[in-house]
């Protein structure tokens, strides 16, 4: 019951990883207020991350999966993310490769949060609704979703939340296409 609402230790401190954000994104001048808020989140989203590798079975979705010890993983999962991916995507600078790309701040936050919802998409396509795997993930998500509505949600921007529901419902619609558990896997992830 604690798990399906938002609790306290959900609430994250943006100054925490700022500076590993800014210095990730060094060379990058923020062109606006709106672009400071970004990294902001960015920081916050950061600290969620690690969050989700702390918290129950974080370490499921830490490192990519070994498509090739996985039968079929390959197949059906055309675009492998990790919650540790992520991260390091944060930290080494990729993300910020977008906006030498002409791409905004508001780009990136989206681009961070896709490949978010990207984690339980590829686990939840391959994985049997059931599954240990799958509740783990739904948990995950749950947790995701609780720590993004009380620390930043009302900071972005509506465009952001607009690319990213679109996103999410895309990714939805995708899975429904195949219908519940006919996913063409005879089983489901264990590590």
């Amino acid at each position: 019951k604690k798990e399906k609402s938002i609790m306290e230790e959900d609430a994250l401190d943006q100054k925490l990883a700022l500076d590993m954000i800014c210095s990730a994104f060094v060379g990058v001048d923020p062109r606006s207020e709106g672009d400071l808020k970004c990294m902001g989140i960015l920081s916050m989203i950061y600290q969620m991350l690690q969050r989700l590798l702390e918290y129950d079975f974080g370490y499921m979705f830490a490192q990519p999966v070994e498509a090739d010890a996985i039968p079929g993983y390959s197949d059906i999962v055309k675009e492998p993310m990790d919650l540790g991916t992520i991260c390091a995507k944060l930290k080494n600078a990729e993300y910020a490769k977008m906006m030498k790309k002409g791409g905004s701040f508001q780009d990136v936050v989206s681009a961070v949060l896709k490949d978010v919802e990207l984690v339980w998409h590829n686990c939840f396509s391959f994985n049997f609704e059931g599954s240990a795997i799958y509740r783990m993930a739904t948990v995950q998500r749950r947790r995701a979703y609780f720590m993004q509505k009380k620390n930043f949600d009302a900071l972005l921007d509506q465009t952001v939340k607009d690319t990213v529901t679109e996103y999410v419902n895309m990714c939805s619609n995708t899975r429904d296409k195949f219908g519940p558990n006919n996913n063409g896997v005879d089983g489901a992830i264990t590590e």
